[in-house]
């Protein structure tokens, strides 16, 4: 895969810039301060003006942006060959998209328009963590994914785990999604960090008990 070209590396450039656009779509509506942070219930507790927010967080993205595109380039004699994949390029993509939504729903929020700002991040990490999790189930061997010393050892343990593993992501995912929408906003909050714990020591847990079930198949 070529390490740039302008054809598909434009549409992180706009995502960068997205708040941009925004910000000059909503200038007129927005007040003189505007939120930049948010208590666990999803109540404002530090201010700052729209304009020092948008100089604050372009650099952000593009620092993001600039670090992801550069990482290939590094790799000089190619020992990871996952940043050489479209895959990585999606991941990548992904994670412009998840920086510039959550940017963009301060410059909403401040607007006027009627949503949590800690819902609605919960929300678009839900939605992101079943994606990856469909994306797991037919993960290469080797590439991005559930990289264990069992799955990475062992090719059958390694399908097999992001077969169910990723099943189960997506599933976490959804119904985490769901609560989160449901429950009141406090409640909801505290759900996102034990479902992400959740999501990470499943595959890595279920990886070694089938390595585990295997050895004693094996000697038997």
């Amino acid at each position: 895969m070529q390490l740039f070209s302008v054809r598909r590396e434009w549409i992180f450039w706009l995502i960068v810039l997205e708040p941009l656009l925004l910000y000059g779509c909503l200038a007129s509506r927005l007040p003189a301060v505007i939120p930049s942070h948010y208590d666990p219930s999803g109540h404002p507790d530090t201010f700052i003006t729209p304009l020092k927010l948008l100089l604050n967080i372009i650099p952000v993205g593009a620092l993001f942006y600039g670090v992801l595109l550069a990482l290939p380039f590094l790799d000089t004699q190619r020992k990871s060959q996952f940043l050489f994949t479209r895959t990585y390029y999606y991941l990548r993509l992904l994670i412009q998209l998840l920086l510039s939504a959550v940017f963009s729903f301060m410059f909403l929020s401040a607007a006027g328009w009627e949503f949590n700002m800690i819902r609605m991040v919960g929300l678009v990490v839900m939605f992101i963590l079943s994606l990856l999790g469909f994306y797991f189930r037919s993960a290469s061997h080797g590439g991005l994914g559930f990289r264990t010393p069992w799955t990475l050892r062992d090719k059958r343990i390694w399908y097999r785990t992001h077969r169910v593993g990723g099943g189960f992501m997506s599933a976490l995912g959804v119904v985490g999604f769901l609560l989160i929408l449901a429950l009141p906003v406090r409640t909801g909050g505290k759900l996102l960090l034990p479902i992400m714990v959740l999501a990470a020591l499943f595959p890595v847990v279920y990886s070694f008990l089938l390595d585990k079930r295997q050895g004693i198949t094996t000697r038997c």
